[in-house]
């Protein structure tokens, strides 16, 4: 998967700007919705995009007083782990990818919620990821595979 590796080096390239690198994780998000095929959750992704990265750059600018250090290994993590999403992709294991992205959309929910009080973890938050929860619920309901894993091929 050369595109979601170049897309996870483009993140680790912009690691120390939080603007840029919250864009680069957005994309590597999208690119992984297009790459399931699921038209469905396509297009809600596609309509909601714009909606998620604003919110996404809001949080970052209205938390300037983020402890740098617990940000910087908040992010490591994660980019590791979008790394480790990769590797079951390529190696064709859809239950451990599908059973890994389910646990880092667990600890990131949870992470925004620690990081900053009422800035992360609150009312738009809760709400973003609900709509989130909702679309990829509707879209799991109109399946075209099982897996990512298995969808890599189109």
């Amino acid at each position: 998967m050369p595109l979601l590796r170049a897309l996870i080096e483009g993140e680790l390239s912009h690691i120390r700007d939080r603007f840029a690198v919250t864009t680069m994780i957005s994309e590597f998000h999208s690119t992984m919705i297009d790459l399931a095929g699921n038209q469905t959750l396509i297009m809600f992704s596609h309509a909601l995009r714009g909606l998620v990265e604003e919110h996404m750059n809001l949080a970052q600018r209205r938390n300037i007083n983020i402890d740098p250090e617990f940000s910087m290994k908040q992010l490591r993590f994660g980019l590791k782990s979008h790394s480790k999403l990769v590797d079951l992709i390529e190696a064709k294991d859809g239950a451990g990818a599908e059973a890994h992205w389910k646990s880092h959309m667990v600890a990131v929910r949870q992470g925004l919620a620690g990081a900053g009080g009422a800035e992360f973890g609150g009312r738009s938050d809760r709400l973003i990821f609900g709509i989130i929860a909702h679309i990829a619920y509707i879209a799991s309901r109109q399946k075209q595979c099982n897996h990512i894993a298995d969808c890599t091929d189109k």
